[in-house]
């Protein structure tokens, strides 16, 4: 009889010992992990953000460019009237 093979059932100490910390760690990964997708989650919500803001310069920009054009074929008199 070897050294780890102690328990009343027979079945080796060690292999007990391994099933026991393998739970406590896939417990233990649980507040990391939903701390990991909170980080994920914000930065997507910001990726998301700064994508919309890009968007409305974008579209600010166009605008003003249109009314610049506008206004400068008004004053030449290029304009229809």
């Amino acid at each position: 009889m070897n050294d780890y093979d102690n328990s009343v059932d027979g079945v080796d100490q060690m292999v007990t010992d391994a099933v026991t910390q393998a739970n406590v760690t896939t417990l233990a990964n649980g507040p990391a992990v939903a701390t990991d997708q909170a980080y994920f989650a914000h930065t997507q919500a910001h990726g998301v953000l700064f994508a919309n803001m890009v968007g409305d310069q974008q579209r600010q920009s166009a605008a003003g460019l249109a009314a610049a054009l506008t206004s400068a074929a008004r004053i030449f008199g290029l304009a229809d009237k």
